[in-house]
């Protein structure tokens, strides 16, 4: 990060510098989207995701403790907002068409295929979110705990569990 270092950053926008807070969450933002879209499937539902998770991180700043990174902190929140979306009563009732037909990526098309991305949501909730922020976030698995609230054991052995999961749907679909 260019600039003044994080942890500056972070006591700043905890007194209420606003210019400060969107510098800590420039950067984290395309992780966060790609994080949700993985998550929820659909552009528009990520989207409202990421954008309400930055608006409850920035009001409960306060809650990060002192010398903790910002990152894993805020992509916690996402994943709390991912959930909060999950359980929704509209999210399994109303799917609507998505219109975002745009992405042209690699990432896009990772997103867009029918393997990988089917077996990572058949996996539990729990699981497919710490296989996501490591693998496809390229996250540290002490990252990775900090942003779920779990011991690094505790991500290890979810990861562990998708993986052999993971592997028995490749080999079935082969």
């Amino acid at each position: 990060m260019n600039g003044p270092p994080e942890q500056e950053l972070i006591r700043r926008a905890k007194a209420g510098d606003k210019l400060a807070y969107e510098e800590l969450l420039r950067p984290n933002l395309q992780p966060a989207a790609r994080l949700a879209r993985v998550m929820l499937g659909e552009p528009g539902d990520a989207e409202d995701a990421v954008q309400e998770a930055a608006i409850r991180s920035w009001r409960r700043l306060g809650n990060l403790r002192a010398g903790s990174r910002f990152q894993p902190w805020f992509l916690g929140i996402v994943v709390r907002q991912v959930r909060t979306f999950q359980r929704a009563p509209w999210w399994s009732v109303i799917r609507l068409p998505s219109f975002s037909s745009l992405e042209t990526s690699t990432e896009a098309q990772w997103l867009e295929g029918e393997g990988l991305r089917g077996a990572v949501r058949k996996l539990p909730r729990a699981q497919a979110e710490a296989v996501v922020l490591h693998f496809y976030l390229d996250m540290r698995i002490e990252d990775v705990a900090a942003s779920l609230g779990l011991s690094e054991a505790a991500i290890k052995s979810r990861i562990n569990r998708a993986l052999r999961q993971l592997r028995g749907s490749v080999d079935r679909s082969s």
